[in-house]
């Protein structure tokens, strides 16, 4: 008799489902998105140190980051839904992005440009 057969199909067999499990399992396991991006200022330079406040608008949560020194920021885990950004910096006037959507495993990149801030003098 051959054993061996019926042994190799069932090995197949438990590899796959635990495969299968797994891939599942990781899917599951998404239940947020990213949002991420450069902050800039109008001539193109990164901004450094900049704020970015993100507000989910159905829950109200914020949550808060700051660029580094590339201008880069990333916000993981957030809620799905739709957000609210506001973005300031020293010198500059603050930004507000509104009706952004973040959906489920999404990464939103969101690109703000700032304008410097002028005082204006009297005379």
């Amino acid at each position: 008799m051959n054993f061996r057969k019926p042994i190799v199909h069932i090995a197949s067999f438990a590899v796959l489902l635990v495969n299968v499990l797994l891939v599942c399992q990781v899917q599951a396991q998404v239940t947020g998105g990213t949002i991420i991006g450069t902050v800039r200022d109008t001539s193109g330079a990164t901004i450094a140190d900049a704020k970015v406040v993100l507000q989910n608008t159905a829950t109200g949560i914020t949550t808060t980051v700051a660029t580094n020194e590339y201008g880069l920021y990333r916000c993981p885990g957030l809620i799905p839904g739709a957000y609210q950004a506001m973005v300031s910096a020293a010198d500059f006037v603050t930004l507000v992005e509104k009706n952004l959507t973040l959906e489920v495993g999404a990464e939103l990149q969101l690109n703000p440009v700032l304008r410097a801030w002028q005082r204006r003098t009297r005379r």
